[in-house]
Order: structure tokens, then C-alpha cells, then sequence
């Protein structure tokens, strides 16, 4: 992997200010928090809008008379009808993204900072491993959308 070198660590001595590197960070910072409220107003006035209702998928479950027994259709079959259910999964890349998102900020502000002080990259190798490494998160949510592939329609 190549080194970068930072502008900054020029021979000519007319580097950039670290206050200046401290403002630039401390102002993307303020962008971010600013992004992230702006988003969380907006989720927050739909009148509808639920986090436990958005993170649950829509499975199909019996339909019950007042006694508990299955309803059976005309056609034999059990009569199914769509239902929302907490998906532990989807909780899971939930909290995974945003896990990934903000180490992904800090990293990134951290290497920018680095970079700007006229430090050498030489690690961006590593911290991309690590964040790829991070995806793993994702496992149970893709599996289960894997293991979708091979249910037989009108199976569940």
C-alpha cells in the first residue's frame, strides 16, 4: 500500500495551523450533530412513526376463532392472515449501523486530523479491515434474508 503524505509536513515550513485543524474538525463535528437532529425532528413529526413498528417484519400467522382453534378456509387450508413481529435481526443491523456510522465519523475525523498535523497515513489499510470487518454485524439479517430464497411460497 502507498503513503500518503500531508501537505501540511511540506519542507518549506508554512504548514497549517493546529487551531485551525481543531476548527475544521470541531465544525464537521457540528455538521454531523446538526444532520443527525435534523433527521430524528424529521422521523419524530410523522405522527405515525415507530421505531419497534419500522425494525418488525410482516409474517403470516393463523387466524383464530374465539375459542383458539385455527380458522380453515373453503379451500381446506388455514387461514393466514399478515401480522407484524419484532425481528431480532433487523434490531441487530440496526445497532450495528449505527455502531459502523459513528466509528466510521471517528476514524475518518481522526485520520483527517492526522493527515492535516503533516503526520504519514500509513495504517488507512488496517482501519478499512476493521470497519469491513465490522459488517459482520450483518450477519443474521442476511442470513435470514438468504434463507428466504430457498421458502417454498405459501410456506412459513
Amino acid at each position: 500500500m502507498a503513503q500518503v503524505t500531508s501537505p501540511a509536513s511540506n519542507t518549506s515550513g508554512n504548514g497549517i495551523s493546529v487551531t485551525f485543524v481543531y476548527i475544521i474538525l470541531v465544525v464537521l463535528i457540528v455538521i454531523i450533530a446538526v444532520a443527525l437532529t435534523y433527521i430524528r425532528s424529521s422521523i419524530a413529526s410523522i405522527a405515525r412513526f415507530s421505531l419497534s413498528q419500522a425494525l418488525s417484519e410482516d409474517v403470516q400467522l393463523p387466524v383464530k376463532d374465539a375459542d383458539g382453534k385455527q380458522i380453515i378456509g373453503a379451500d381446506g387450508k388455514v387461514v393466514l392472515e399478515p401480522t407484524m413481529v419484532s425481528s431480532s435481526s433487523r434490531v441487530i443491523a440496526f445497532m450495528g449501523s449505527v455502531m459502523l456510522l459513528f466509528m466510521f465519523m471517528g476514524f475518518g475525523l481522526f485520520s483527517m486530523l492526522r493527515f492535516a498535523v503533516g503526520a504519514d497515513l500509513k495504517s488507512l489499510g488496517e482501519i478499512g479491515t476493521f470497519l469491513i470487518t465490522g459488517l459482520t454485524l450483518f450477519a443474521p439479517y442476511i442470513v435470514n434474508k438468504f434463507s428466504s430464497v430457498f421458502t417454498l411460497p405459501g410456506k412459513g
